[in-house]
């Protein structure tokens, strides 16, 4: 057959498949055992016309944060007050990267015990915890916020540790001398107890040893500087517990209770070899400078953010409070969307979501609640990749559920660049997000962590103007 021949024997076939496509597009057609799913052709364009850059979608969102601008202005006005609030309710009211807060656009009086707290971290050290899904493993979107907080407002260390570290961190490394068991509240790397007394890491590791053969564990620091203070968390202790950091020992006595120890070392230490012997639980041990703040990361794979209700609120409580928690990040959501069928189911998620926000205020009342909602999800729709068609039901559903218990929300979907940008990210060059348009890598997470780094400085820098000027809100 001749050249031509092919050619107008293909762009035939084309054709009459283009009109198929246009007159039955998403339509399925049963042929015997089969069924088959015609194209719809206007997916394919709504894709295409969305076709902009990592960069153009996070322009979006960061167009109206530079901070730099905004203290120019008031520098330069400092008589004029209300241009200088002007760049604020911009951002505060517009901008893809705002906080969502329960009073209002600019009513940030949810935020003032946080803002006063860090103000004052370097006489009273503040602690901030991160609860996640799969998104926060490895320390992803936490170091970057642990970094800024520190540079910020003094501080070093990782915070909370399990005992056993089931996914690597970025900023210690640890290895223990046995294979032992993680109990988790939620998350599909532990096994459950048989009891309710996680803790505030909703995890827990029950040891049980003797001085002569003691369970030994080493923590190396990676990503900070070093080890200034540290205490150890347990319960139910049987008989007696006795803890050997770097050669000095404490002991604790017997009992159901929560008891901790703690040691404060001279200089910062690169490395700790802390050995234990006795049988309990150990809910964590915390590190940090004893001073500034210390951001803890606690990554839960495979939760939707609904375990918090079955943790004891009192050891919760008591753990969140000893350390000064001021701020608890929930980044949850995404685990939650396959299971979301219809508008009935997300309701029913939203109505338990609630109400592991309000037990958290419940059980540590001074510490402000940011909820971070799921980013963008991707997948096949009539075989073209697109945005999961419930995941912008289930968001909305997730910030009303947030504010309406007096929590903050930030929208990580909307900041990202919205419907669809998660193919994108995963496309940038190098890659802000993995082939299975879900997860960011680590520099996707860096970038998502700045944009609500940004965002959190914009209302930190409007309350102390506001505040300054006699002008609270």
């Amino acid at each position: 057959m001749k050249p031509y021949k092919i050619l107008i024997f293909l762009a035939s076939i084309l054709l009459t498949l283009g009109a198929v496509c246009t007159l039955w597009g998403g339509t399925t057609v049963s042929l015997g055992p089969m069924d088959i799913r015609i194209p719809d052709l206007s997916l394919f364009k709504a894709v295409s016309s969305e076709r902009l850059s990592a960069e153009d979608l996070l322009e979006e969102s960061s167009k109206t944060m530079s901070i730099e601008a905004i203290a120019d202005t008031i520098q330069n006005t400092p008589d004029e007050p209300s241009d200088t609030l002007k760049f604020y309710f911009a951002f505060m009211s517009e901008n893809n990267a705002r906080l969502y807060l329960p009073g209002g656009d600019t009513c940030i009086s949810v935020l003032h015990p946080l803002f006063s707290a860090l103000d004052n971290a370097s006489e009273n050290p503040v602690h901030i915890i991160h609860y996640g899904d799969s998104q926060v493993e490895g320390d992803r979107i936490t170091g970057f916020l642990r970094a800024r907080f520190q540079e910020q407002y003094g501080g070093n260390g990782p915070g909370l540790l399990p005992l056993v570290q089931n996914i690597g961190a970025m900023s210690v490394g640890q290895s223990l001398n046995e294979d032992l068991v993680s109990y988790m509240a939620g998350g599909m790397l532990g096994q459950r107890a048989s009891h309710k007394g996680y803790g505030a890491m909703a995890q827990f590791t029950h040891i049980d040893s003797d001085s002569d053969d003691p369970l030994s564990l080493i923590i190396n620091a990676k990503k900070v500087a070093g080890f200034k203070r540290i205490q150890v968390f347990a319960d139910n202790i049987e008989d007696s517990l006795s803890v050997k950091l770097n050669g000095n020992t404490q002991y604790l006595s017997g009992g159901p209770d929560l008891q901790s120890l703690t040691w404060r070392l001279k200089k910062d230490a690169k490395r700790l070899n802390v050995n234990f012997s006795g049988e309990a639980d150990i809910l964590g041990l915390y590190i940090d400078a004893d001073t500034g703040v210390t951001v803890t990361n606690i990554p839960l794979r495979g939760s939707d953010g609904t375990f918090f209700t079955r943790i004891q609120k009192k050891e919760f409580s008591e753990m969140l409070t000893a350390l000064n928690t001021r701020l608890v990040l929930l980044e949850f959501g995404g685990n939650a969307l396959p299971m979301m069928k219809d508008s009935v189911k997300i309701a029913k998620y939203g109505t338990s979501f609630a109400k592991q926000i309000k037990f958290i205020q419940s059980a540590c009342p001074n510490a402000t609640v940011i909820v971070i909602g799921p980013a963008d999800m991707n997948t096949k729709v009539n075989g073209v990749l697109t945005t999961h068609p419930f995941l912008e039901p289930l968001i909305e559903q997730l910030k009303q559920s947030t504010l309406e218990c007096g929590a903050i929300y930030w929208d990580m979907y909307r900041a990202m660049g919205g419907r669809n940008s998660m193919r994108v990210w995963a496309e940038h060059q190098p890659a802000w997000a993995g082939t299975d348009y879900i997860h960011f890598t680590r520099k996707g997470a860096d970038q998502i962590a700045d944009l609500l780094w940004h965002s959190l400085l914009i209302y930190r820098d409007y309350w102390r103007l506001t505040t300054n000027a006699g002008m609270d809100k």
